[in-house]
């Protein structure tokens, strides 16, 4: 681990000041000597670095990769358009052994950001979680697609729902092979003693034992192994705290709203009652005055009686109008005065002990109203809107198997199901024939199924003299799963000849959108053209085949198909290959799909045809 921190010392972005101390020397050392100081390249298909202090109180370490190209905006794929390609990343301990993987789909300019001690570091197949470790990641072109709805998408596959595809590091879809992609540049940072620091990846070349079974298959065993273990994660955790939106159901208070306005309203009808109260006591109070002044009188003569008998007359010219009229006769003075005088206080009994009785108006208070608030029920409802996701899933191609007679060729060949075969599978199966020395044209030569195949129609089967390709499919039984079911097939002849058969899951009642595939035979040329069509439905996987004589290698110009190569008699023999790409929408034009083979030209064939989805 030393000797990777000294070898990144240039590329760091964060240095001591002892560390630039050593550095000013060491490049004014190689000054003197003549020698240049070589400084890391950053872009590659395969980039490595270290990581330090996960999973511990020293801070948070990050990786950052991005893919430094641009999309092909004429490509026919989403993901092409994209620029998308795979960072299959895999994880290992200070003892160099495998401990996590995944893959994560990048787009062109886009930046893919982890946590090194939540999502790179915490899910090792041995103990969890890791402090110290290397990371290795692989530029790869998508090698799967996202799984049909209902079922479980693998942990260590990244998808992109946009572009509709996947990146499995295990490449167990792919009989566990890696197909380079462009480059990737990426940046880490390591948690340090006393501070932080930042370099970049070291970017080389992978080899092919790294891409063929190498990494890929290691990862494919330790998913296997650790169950829910083994995994890093292209996403970061969620956050826990998402439970709490269901607070949307509060705006239902505002029902509350329309009991305020008959409360108040009956609270004002009180006011008017205090008035008449007050207005009926004030004429009581002159009444008992006049009672005490006619008592004085009887006691002086008549002379003064009548006197007196005046001002009595005024103070009560309203309730004793009567009582004046005995003013002559004095000598009964003292009966008239007393007498009328006291009825007068029967009139207090009028006072407004009535008006209190309209209190009762309060009795009206409409608490009632409030039970409205019941309406708060309705709120729970939304939560079903997540059953939307109802697309229709895309067939999907799984492993190859392929074989080839000896390069003097043979009267049959046998080829077994592919080991990822299941139960109901679409097994198809390109069988070519080449010209052997001292025998007979391939072209014109007879190609025997077993009992159980089907012959799927082509526009053309042969090219030039020297090359015969036939199409084979049928449907997976029991004997068949998991790469059990052996069949051959035989010809009239002794012929150089390859055999390539596929499965492909999620297929339609009716596996072929056409009856024929559309086909094209080339002489003499090292680019095979399998020639397009318009898709009749959405969700379909395209199929490509080329097929090649003489040939040690091919590979197809788009680099968007997932493509599998057979393999040939080496050097003389026909040469086959399978290419696959998903097509998310109807009515799309495929146009023709090359390949290239080498090392010459030779006659060939390229096919396509189109695969249905489930309904």
């Amino acid at each position: 681990m030393k000797g990777v921190r000294a070898f990144t010392l240039l590329g760091k972005r964060v240095l001591s000041t002892s560390t630039m101390i050593l550095l000013a020397v060491a490049l004014a050392t190689f000054a003197w000597s003549g020698m240049a100081a070589a400084e890391p390249e950053e872009f590659g298909t395969e980039l490595q670095n270290y990581f330090s202090n996960a999973n511990t109180t020293g801070g948070q370490a990050y990786l950052n990769i991005t893919a430094p190209l641009e999309g092909d905006p004429t490509a026919t794929t989403p993901a092409a358009v994209e620029g998308e390609t795979c960072a299959m990343i895999y994880v290992f301990n200070t003892e160099q052994s495998m401990q996590a993987c995944c893959g994560c789909p990048v787009t062109a300019d886009g930046l893919l950001t982890m946590n090194v001690s939540t999502q790179v570091a915490v899910n090792a197949v041995t103990s969890g979680l890791i402090h110290d470790g290397s990371i290795r990641i692989l530029s790869t072109l998508p090698n799967a697609f996202p799984v049909p709805f209902g079922d479980t998408q693998p942990a260590y596959a990244g998808c992109d729902s946009n572009t509709s595809i996947c990146c499995d590091p295990t490449a167990a879809g792919s009989g566990f092979i890696l197909t380079p992609n462009s480059e990737l540049v990426a940046w880490a940072t390591h948690i340090q003693n006393t501070q932080v620091t930042e370099d970049a990846f070291q970017a080389d070349v992978p080899n092919a034992a790294e891409l063929h079974d190498g990494l890929p298959e290691t990862c494919a065993d330790i998913v296997a192994l650790g169950s829910t273990q083994g995994t890093c994660a292209c996403v970061p955790p969620p956050p826990t705290a998402t439970a709490t939106p269901t607070a949307t159901a509060s705006p239902t208070a505002t029902a509350t709203a329309t009991a305020t306005a008959t409360a108040t309203a009956t609270a004002t009808a009180t006011a008017t009652a205090t008035k008449t109260a007050t207005a009926t006591a004030t004429p009581t109070a002159t009444a008992t005055a006049t009672a005490t002044a006619t008592a004085t009188a009887t006691a002086t003569a008549t002379a003064t009686a009548t006197a007196t008998a005046t001002k009595t007359a005024t103070a009560t010219a309203t309730p004793t109008a009567t009582a004046t009229a005995t003013a002559t006769a004095t000598a009964t003075a003292t009966p008239t005065a007393t007498a009328t005088a006291t009825p007068t206080a029967t009139a207090t009994a009028t006072a407004t002990a009535t008006a209190t009785p309209t209190a009762t108006a309060t009795a009206t208070a409409t608490a009632t109203a409030t039970p409205t608030a019941t309406a708060t029920a309705t709120a729970t409802a939304t939560a079903t809107a997540t059953a939307t996701p109802t697309a229709t899933p895309t067939p999907l191609p799984g492993s190859p198997s392929t074989d080839a007679t000896d390069p003097g060729g043979a009267a049959s060949i046998v080829n077994n199901t592919p080991p990822g075969t299941a139960l109901n599978d679409l097994l198809v199966a390109i069988i070519a024939i080449e010209t052997a020395p001292t025998h007979g044209n391939a072209s014109t030569g007879v190609i025997t199924a077993p009992a159980t195949w089907n012959l799927l129609s082509q526009n053309t089967s042969t090219s030039g003299t020297d090359l015969q390709v036939q199409i084979y499919w049928k449907l997976a039984v029991a004997g068949d799963v998991g790469g059990l079911g052996n069949y051959t097939w035989d010809f009239s002849d002794t012929f150089r000849a390859a055999a390539q058969m596929e499965n492909f899951e999620y297929i339609g009642a009716t596996p072929f959108e056409s009856t024929t595939a559309n086909c094209t035979a080339t002489a003499t040329s090292a680019t095979i053209s399998a020639p397009g069509f318009t898709t009749g439905k959405a969700n379909d996987l395209n199929v490509a085949v080329w097929v090649i004589a003489a040939h040690d290698a091919l590979a197809p110009t788009n680099v968007s198909y997932n493509f599998n190569s057979g393999v040939g008699p080496t050097g003389v023999g026909p040469l086959p290959g399978f290419g696959t790409l998903a097509i998310p929408d109807i009515g799309t034009v495929t146009g023709t799909q090359t390949a290239t083979g080498s090392p010459t030209a030779a006659d060939n064939i390229g096919c396509q045809f189109d695969l249905s989805p489930l309904p």
